[in-house]
């Protein structure tokens, strides 16, 4: 668990391909347009809509060392709107934003603590009066009711990208918005979108490993633009300029410096025309000149100490090459062969042999810079960091002297070729890795050819890059347990905005609506089309669909055996994990597997246990064959025991001071009481007590449920019923399990709130939750159209009303879900992050929506267009497209449930949306929970929401 904690905290996105034979759906056109806008076209006609990208060379690289997030925060006014988008009358409203930008450069020059407040109360009226004008989320609307999907935008060091995905029918529409996006943004509504930024720093404040990844780069690239953090220093995020905004943008968002990227189902020749007509006037500019980027060498061992983590853990931080160096690929085989996904690493031995708790490696590379990191965590007592440091200098040295067999460096390659095709064979992975070709000039077809280059990669060549980069400058970045202190910024004293023109449209949305467009022809999903199903006998059905990228398969073994259930089931997929064969140990389980170019990796949640298994289709056969010795006979030792003792003791440990976890737990405890998980979770302390045998008995018991498989290849249905009844010979030996286990929740007979205090917080973590009435599969239809209304997009009652007019949340959702069982309850569940100061403010809102929600049903058909429009980009991937099949029974349907809600949409209407809110939502007892810093809240107030339950940690976790 921590591993992927890690990965997922240290890895960038650096994406190429396997040059074999490339299918059509990975060939790509390259070409620019007189004005240096570059142009990616990706036809890939096995996906049913299009992915839409414009890529910036920017971020947070080129922010003004004095203005720190910039980058970051004009990529959010990127979503209010231009001269023509999101405004009743611009010309009106102009006077009023000008009027702003003045007062906010007035504010970064002013120290007086007086006179700040005075502008701030200056700009606070200006805002509410130029808001009289302002049509907020009107882009998002316009995008939505085309049939936009996954809008988003995401900031960098080095780029800023803004996507969704669409229908093809709709490729003028989205040429046309997006090409004039960017021609004259408008920087309105920025009062409450500088709070929500506020909102975003806060979240990362109180993620833990985002404070020590930015304690950690400040100390590695010291003072280059790279230590500091994308979203800004908080100095700066108080102190924003609007015109140093503005100076970015007339920068970098020039068409010289600027991609367009398509990915998906178009056709490439009729998409130039109109790039040409929508984009070819923009006009190019010189772009300025940048200053080369040098880190300071480290002059032998630095060591920094620090306390940032509830655990020891320490990095060994190496300056090596930036991106598209000659080196580059020769130092990311260094580094796999050191620790790799597959446990076989020279570091994973220490890991696998007990001498140290973890030890991984990460690529960390810009344009400029590049370095490698060394993560490593010692035992929890007893070992210090300076002894773990010495055995990973001890395994560097073993890389450095070629101490390491040539069938290792094979299978790392296998594995990292196999990676790379699976990581760019949907579009928008294959549009981010077109991101990264523009911004890192890249050549596409070189990309291409990735597996070749690997390949040619000798061990001397490997010796002599360890040695060459990995010598005796470095940083030894030692964090013991501590956490920093916080920065807890004060809410301010504005007035919220709230727009008066919520449902008012533009000109320009008036004139986008009437472009011809082809209607929308859904593509459904079909059974003997888009999969096929079958048993091999009456405990194992299968489930298969094709793979038309890659010949990677793989195959999820769903048993019905969840944690709702058995608490117990929780613990096997550590133990599988941990596990070997009679054939082979744990560690050479995991090697067999790699030389194959396969994993796996098990993970339980309330419903199901599922085995994830990937490879290369060429081995299938041995592949399963070795899953089904671990299944049939797993092997436990007493050195793997000791591992899954420490892993516990490590996740318990970083659990209690993780605000998620604690918000987690505390949910539990309010819907489940004494049934909560985290209260019935198996501790450390009790797997020491439990023999190997009986650890092993309990995951054998999970393994003889019944099951599902979900299968992804090359393979027909007959060759995979053929080949899973030979070689999974488990299946033939199940019994019925439970295939749905729901735990009933508690209702309520009054409002609660259950609360833990956490002096550490910056944000207060809220859920609330509606325990309803006894579902009806009938209201399924009605559910669809309530949660789009609720909670759909950026221009749903919840994000409008808590983000975007009052600024209470950086993320505010709310969903109303039913569960698998028909003899239990449908409930609601929303989620709110907010400034602790803010709490009372945010639930006052929050509950107001659920107790008294708005009615404004002239959304209803934009909502229902985007239904309509949307089937096609709502469509699940090729390898995710059997796993709902099986929930369509439960919805009683015998085929795809889109299929009935299109038909069916046009004839519904705002009645159908009040008839689902009254019958499971109006008038229904409230949960709420809350983790935050009792000192910053009107705790008096929070008994307005219901009975007050104060717990502490000991009262939620076992």
């Amino acid at each position: 668990m921590f591993k992927q904690t890690l990965i997922t905290l240290f890895c960038l996105f650096y994406i190429s391909i396997n040059a074999k034979e490339i299918p059509s759906a990975l060939k790509v056109e390259t070409y620019t347009l007189a004005n240096g806008l570059t142009i990616y076209l990706n036809e890939d006609h096995s996906t049913s809509s299009v992915m839409g990208m414009v890529a910036v060379k920017g971020g947070s690289k080129r922010d003004p060392q004095d203005a720190t997030g910039i980058a970051h925060y004009f990529e959010h006014i990127m979503f209010k709107g231009t001269d023509k988008i999101g405004t009743t009358d611009y010309t009106k409203e102009k006077v009023y934003l000008d009027s702003i930008a003045a007062q906010y450069d007035k504010l970064g020059q002013t120290t007086d603590s007086k006179e700040r407040e005075t502008i701030q109360l200056k700009i606070n009226q200006l805002s509410l009066e130029a808001s009289d004008y302002a049509i907020p989320n009107e882009f998002d609307r316009i995008i939505s009711q085309m049939g936009g999907q996954d809008l988003n935008a995401f900031t960098g060091y080095e780029y800023i990208g803004y996507l969704n995905s669409f229908p093809q029918t709709e490729m003028e529409k989205w040429l046309e918005i997006y090409s004039h996006r960017f021609e004259n943004p408008v920087f309105r509504l920025f009062q409450s979108e500088l709070e929500t930024v506020y909102e975003e720093k806060n979240l990362y404040a109180d993620n833990m490993f985002s404070s020590f990844l930015e304690a950690l780069l400040k100390e590695l690239y010291q003072e280059t633009p790279y230590a500091n953090p994308v979203i800004g220093y908080a100095e700066h995020l108080k102190n924003p300029s609007l015109s140093k905004m503005r100076e970015y943008y007339e920068k970098y968002y020039v068409p010289n410096n600027m991609a367009l990227i398509l990915t998906g189902d178009f056709d490439a020749k009729a998409v130039k025309p109109m790039i040409e007509e929508k984009f070819g006037d923009w006009k190019a500019k010189d772009l300025p000149q940048e200053d080369e980027i040098k880190a300071i060498p480290f002059n032998g061992r630095e060591q920094v100490n620090k306390r940032l983590l509830p655990i020891k853990v320490g990095v060994l931080g190496f300056r090596t090459v930036p991106i598209g160096h000659p080196d580059e690929l020769k130092i990311n085989l260094c580094n796999r062969i050191l620790s790799n996904y597959s446990y076989t690493g020279l570091l994973d031995e220490l890991v696998n042999d007990n001498e140290l708790m973890e030890a991984q490696v990460e690529n960390l590379n810009f344009e400029e810079l590049g370095s490698t990191l060394i993560i490593m965590v010692p035992k929890l007592f007893g070992q210090s960091l300076k002894k773990t440091e010495k055995l990973i200098l001890e395994k560097i040295n073993k890389l450095k002297q070629g101490d390491f067999n040539n069938d290792l460096i094979d299978a790392v390659k296998l594995e990292m070729i196999s990676e790379k095709e699976r990581e760019i064979e949907d579009s928008r992975n294959r549009t981010i890795a077109l991101m990264d070709a523009f911004v890192y000039n890249k050549n596409w077809d070189d990309e291409i050819k990735y597996a070749d280059h690997l390949n040619a990669i000798t061990k001397d060549e490997i010796i002599e890059t360890a040695k060459k980069y990995y010598g005796d400058n470095y940083l030894a970045f030692y964090s013991k347990m501590g956490f920093p202190k916080k920065d807890k910024i004060k809410k301010p004293a504005y007035k919220p905005v709230k727009p008066q023109n919520t449902e008012a449209k533009s000109e320009y949305a008036k004139m986008i609506k009437e472009l011809p467009s082809e209607k929308v022809i859904p593509h459904f999903t079909e059974e003997g089309i888009d999969f096929n199903k079958g048993k091999l006998n009456e405990c194992a059905e299968y489930y298969t669909s094709k793979n038309p990228i890659n010949d990677i398969f793989s195959l999820n073994i769903k048993f019905h055996a969840g944690t709702n259930e058995n608490i117990e089931n929780d613990l096997a997929d550590e133990i599988i994990s941990y596990c070997g064969t009679k054939e082979f140990a744990y560690s050479d389980f995991k090697k067999e597997l790699q030389k194959l170019g396969a994993d796996f990796y098990a993970n339980a949640n309330g419903t199901n246990f599922t085995l994830h298994i990937s490879g290369l289709e060429k081995n299938f056969n041995p592949t399963l064959k070795l899953i089904n010795d671990l299944i049939t006979d797993p092997v436990l030792k007493d050195s793997e025991k000791i591992k899954l003792i420490r892993d516990r003791k490590m996740n318990k440990k970083m659990m209690l001071k993780d605000l998620d976890s604690q918000s987690e737990a505390l949910d539990e405890y309010a819907l489940y009481k004494t049934n909560s998980y985290y209260l019935n979770d198996i501790t450390a302390k009790q797997i020491k007590t439990i023999s190997l045998d009986s650890l092993i008995a309990l995951t054998k018991n999970v393994f003889s449920n019944s099951c599902e498989l979900h299968y992804c290849g090359n393979l027909s249905p007959e060759e995979f019923k053929s080949i899973t009844t030979k070689q999974l010979t488990f299946t033939s030996h199940l019994q019925k399990g439970n295939r749905y286990f729901v735990k009933d929740k508690i209702k309520p007979t009054e409002n609660e709130v259950f609360f833990i205090n956490d002096k550490n917080a910056v944000q207060s973590h809220i859920s609330l939750y509606v325990i309803s009435n006894k579902n009806d599969t009938a209201d399924y239809w009605d559910q669809k159209l309530f949660n789009e209304y609720f909670s759909g997009d950026m221009s749903s009652l919840v994000f409008q009303e808590i983000r975007e007019f009052k600024s209470l949340a950086y993320s505010a959702y709310g969903y109303s879900q039913t569960p698998f069982s028909k003899n239990h309850p449908s409930f609601f569940t929303g989620i709110m992050s907010t400034q602790a100061d803010k709490t009372i403010e945010a639930l006052e809102t929050y509950v107001d929506l659920i107790n008294n929600m708005p009615q404004k049903p002239e959304r209803m058909d934009i909502i229902k267009e985007s239904i309509k429009q949307s089937m096609n980009s709502k469509r699940p991937g090729f390898r995710n497209i059997t796993n709902s099949i099986p929930y369509w029974q439960y919805v009683g349907c015998d085929e795809d449930p889109n299929k009935l809600l299109y038909s069916r949409v046009d004839e519904m209407n705002f009645d159908h949306v009040l008839a689902y809110y009254n019958k499971y939502i109006k008038d229904k007892k409230i949960i709420i929970t809350i983790v935050g810093d009792k000192k910053r809240i009107d705790f008096e107030k929070l008994h307005q929401f219901g009975n007050v339950k104060e717990l502490d940690k000991k009262d939620v976790f076992n």
